[in-house]
């Protein structure tokens, strides 16, 4: 499943995909999503965290909540390239995190590994689901991960 709120570059992602022989369903934003999963479980989803109205972190804590969807896995994509992204995704429990423009080799990359761990895992994979943080937690957090990697304060 490709979620992305943008036409042009939903298309681009699910031609490339459909042109290696995977079957994609299309969603514009966190509910259409949210809705097609329910209905048939996708084997992965490539889903932009900036969306209008149930943005993609949303919509991936709630398939985390779901038991046909918490073991699909999710390949977050946002143009925000900033730490506070990449950790929001981990924290709902996005599999991997691209930076836009998507960079269509590394997210074929992504795809055939992630799929070939579900396959090869043979069974569910138990997720631990965060509990969303507020704004100054998740801020305090951040700092202390900057500051121990070396980075800004």
């Amino acid at each position: 499943m490709v979620v992305e709120d943008f036409d042009d570059i939903r298309q681009m992602i699910a031609l490339k995909l459909r042109s290696q022989g995977y079957e994609v369903v299309e969603a514009a934003n966190g509910l259409e999503a949210l809705e097609a999963a329910k209905r048939r479980c996708p084997d992965l989803v490539v889903m932009d965290l900036s969306l209008p109205g149930l943005d993609g972190l949303s919509a991936v804590y709630r398939m985390r909540e779901l038991e046909a969807t918490c073991d699909v896995p999710v390949i977050a994509c946002s143009a925000h390239d900033a730490d506070i992204h990449l950790v929001a995704a981990r924290a709902v429990g996005c599999d991997e995190y691209l930076g836009k423009p998507v960079d269509l080799a590394r997210l074929d990359e992504l795809i055939s590994r992630l799929l070939i761990e579900r396959r090869e895992s043979g069974e569910r994979r138990k997720r631990v689901i965060h509990q969303p943080m507020e704004a100054d937690e998740l801020t305090t957090y951040i700092d202390g991960l900057l500051r121990k990697n070396g980075g800004e304060d």
